[in-house]
């Protein structure tokens, strides 16, 4: 399948940004719909095993009580970091055939990328988890203790800590924003965790609101998706079961977040390096055939 033509990339807002990745997910939603659903069943599997195995189980206060759930719990953050990081990388290099107008490749050749490129985005992720903890914990607690300390009343520190609150939920999406270009940078140029941080960070140098906006967008539209599924899930009385049930009607909304990642990448190349979206994006693959190269 040949993917339509693109327009000439051009710099884009950020409500701009959201919707052009909504268009191109319209114009290949089969294929990463595929994408999505194959990353997700893994983690879905391991909850239906939950269910079966530890029905209705809660969680101990006491860790070194929780018996079986504790593996199930162990076992599905590890499975849902790899194979989600692993589908974030597949929409991606999917993603790039549809931006650039050439064939998608398979949905196997997809993952083979991501699962290839598995290990340097567990090591960007550690490193950008790190870097947002020792930016956000001391502005959070500093400036609240600070308060406190210097006796400032009460209004004064409640003013202060919704100040703190509001900076930090933008410093925490930007950070979000910061991982989704470095997931970008990883895949298709094949950088390395620090090399892809350093080259995002010059990317994003003088739009990090912008960054945010995207990401604010796209976290409440998912939200809003993910919650009311939720919501009517849980009308069953089981939490486990409603959350395996939102998670599978949340598959259509995933591959949005994986088009904006890559509509973004393409617009603070395009602000930050001038370049059109043959150059920018033709180049990552080499140039060569009528899909992407699979990277080495």
């Amino acid at each position: 399948m040949t993917p339509p033509s693109l327009p000439p990339l051009r710099p884009r807002s950020a409500t701009e940004v959201v919707d052009a990745a909504i268009q191109l997910v319209r114009a290949h939603y089969g294929h990463l719909l595929q994408v999505a659903a194959l990353g997700t069943i893994p983690s879905l599997a391991l909850a239906l095993a939950q269910v079966l195995v530890v029905p209705g189980a809660a969680i101990p206060s006491d860790p070194t009580k929780a018996g079986p759930l504790a593996g199930f719990l162990v076992a599905s953050l590890v499975v849902s970091t790899i194979f989600g990081l692993a589908t974030q990388g597949a929409l991606s290099w999917s993603g790039l055939a549809a931006l650039r107008g050439t064939t998608l490749p398979t949905v196997g050749e997809s993952f083979r990328v991501g699962f290839r490129r598995l290990p340097t985005l567990i090591g960007a992720v550690v490193l950008v988890g790190i870097g947002a903890m020792v930016v956000l914990a001391p502005l959070t607690f500093g400036a609240i203790l600070g308060a406190g300390v210097l006796g400032l009343g009460p209004i004064v520190t409640a003013v202060i800590g919704v100040v703190v609150l509001v900076t930090s939920l933008l410093l925490a999406v930007a950070s979000y924003g910061l991982l989704a270009l470095v997931t970008s940078l990883v895949v298709l140029e094949g950088l390395g965790p620090a090399a892809s941080i350093a080259r995002a960070i010059r990317l994003a140098r003088g739009a990090w609101l912008r960054l945010a906006g995207v990401w604010a967008i796209a976290i409440v539209l998912f939200l809003a998706v993910f919650g009311a599924v939720f919501a009517l899930a849980a009308l069953l009385g089981n939490d486990e079961v409603a959350g395996a049930l939102a998670t599978v009607f949340a598959i259509p909304a995933i591959p949005i977040f994986g088009m904006v990642a890559l509509v973004q990448y393409a617009d603070v190349r395009t602000r930050r390096e001038g370049a059109d979206l043959e150059a920018a994006l033709g180049e990552l693959a080499g140039g060569v055939g009528d899909s992407p190269t699979l990277p080495a």
